[in-house]
Parts: C-alpha cells; structure tokens; sequence
C-alpha cells in the first residue's frame, strides 16, 4: 500500500514529528532553518515544559550573617536543657542548610558521660535517621573507640558542628559554621564534659579558633574554655578521612590510646 503525501503527514503528526513528509523533490534543510530563523511571527515553544518555571521562583533574600548569629545566639542562651536547644534548634531559620536537609541531627549518646565528640556535618545516612555518625565514617569511629573500651554510646555523647546534612556531603561554608556556632557552644556547656574530642579538622579549628592544621594541633597540649574552666581538647583524624585514607588508621589508634589513658586518669 503506497500512502499519498497527505497521509504520510498525519502519520508523521500523529507521531508527534515535526518534519516534512519525505518527497521526491529534495528539501533544503539549510533554507528551512534560515525561513524559520527568520519568521518573527512564530511562536517558539519548547516541546517539554521544565519541572520549574524559573520566573515564578521568588528570590531569596541574602541572609545576614551578623543577624543569623545574633539570632542563633539569643535562641540558645534562652535554651536551658538539652531538650529546650533542640527546639530552639529546629525553630532557627537563619541556615540555608535547613531548606534541603531531611532532618535535624542534634546529639546522641550519654549527656552525662566525660566525653564529648564533635564532628563537622551529617551525611545521607544521618540526615535520613536524624542522628550522628551512623553512617560507614560512623561505624568505623564506633567500632575503633569500642577497642579502647567504649563500645556504645553509654560511654560517651556525639554530635556535630552543623545540624543539617550540606547538600552533596560538601564542606560546610564559614558562614554555615558561624551561623550554628552559638548553639554548639551551648551544647557544650549543657552536657558539661571533662574531655572534648573534636573529630576532624573543621571543629578543631572553629571551636579552638585557630588556623592551625589538624597534624599541628594533634601534636600540642590543647584546651577548651567554657564556664570559667578549661577542659582538655583531644583533636582526632575525621574516620570519613579515614575511609579514603587507610594508613592514617595507625595515628588514629595511637590517639585513641593516648585518650583512653586520660580518660583513666578521671576515675
């Protein structure tokens, strides 16, 4: 059956094609191209619409970060207990991160025990439980302080510098980490520990202030002040470092000797 012209055309629409029936007579596509470029008066619309029509997004106020800080600092001096930063916590709006996290992961383990671990941020699997280093960097940080003795999180409480999960598991911006800094100083202050162990570089050199490299603290006599009182500060290498990096896992063995000993030392 030889379809006439006409018919080829509706195939082609029905198709959901956009281009001539094939012919006998030759076609000039670089005439086609140049007529369609050329009529004004048709109107272009894309085939598929985009899932976000980027004009009706409405821009977000630039988010000051002398306010954000003033606010996250309000919020947790009001905060009492644990329990009152977490709330207060979840009702701060001055992190972007928040817009694009799934929870806010805010501590876990003993508020009572001598240690506390900071680390930098969530990552999928603790956005997604809303708790600290569950994820395989947190299995491997649980599993090396279970060889010291601490094999759960009676022994010890964790949290992080950031609440929220950054997007892609990036580094969190100097901004993000100031914005939460008040609540952190808080968390500190309300569990009270003897030791502090800052789990990666980022809470090493935020809460201590400096720009010196982990290797650099790790090798110095380091403390944190709070209350009029100094407690030890123990910086440790990151386990998601770790990860990537299995011959460090020697240093992080001999610190975690060197910090089971001055745990001992409280008893």
């Amino acid at each position: 059956m030889t379809l006439s012209n006409e018919q080829k055309k509706n195939w082609l629409k029905f198709l959901g094609l956009d281009i001539a029936p094939i012919s006998d007579a030759p076609t000039s596509w670089f005439n086609m191209a140049k007529k369609t470029s050329n009529d004004s008066s048709a109107e272009k619309k894309p085939s598929v619409q985009p899932l976000i029509d980027e004009r009706k997004i409405k821009k977000q106020p630039l988010l000051n970060p002398q306010k954000q800080y003033s606010t996250a600092k309000q919020l947790a001096e009001k905060s009492n207990t644990l329990e009152e930063l977490k709330k207060s916590l979840e009702n701060f709006e001055g992190c972007s991160l928040k817009k694009t996290a799934s929870n806010t992961v805010f501590g876990d383990g003993n508020p009572k025990a001598d240690l506390m671990l900071i680390g930098e941020a969530p990552g999928a699997d603790e956005d997604l439980q809303g708790l600290p280093f569950v994820g395989m960097s947190g299995q491997l940080l649980s599993k090396a302080l279970s060889h010291i003795g601490l094999s759960s999180r009676e022994h010890y409480y964790i949290t992080n510098m950031i609440p929220w999960r950054p997007p892609g598991n990036r580094q969190p911006s100097s901004t993000e980490l100031e914005a939460c800094l008040p609540f952190v100083k808080k968390h500190i202050e309300l569990v009270n520990p003897k030791i502090i162990a800052f789990v990666g570089g980022t809470a090493a050199k935020t809460l201590l202030n400096t720009t010196q490299g982990l290797n650099k603290l790790r090798s110095q006599t380091t403390y944190y002040s709070f209350y009029n009182k100094k407690v030890r500060a123990f910086p440790l290498y990151h386990p998601a470092y770790l990860l990537r990096s299995p011959s460090k896992k020697e240093i992080l063995w001999n610190d975690l000797l060197t910090l089971r000993e001055l745990l001992d030392t409280l008893k």
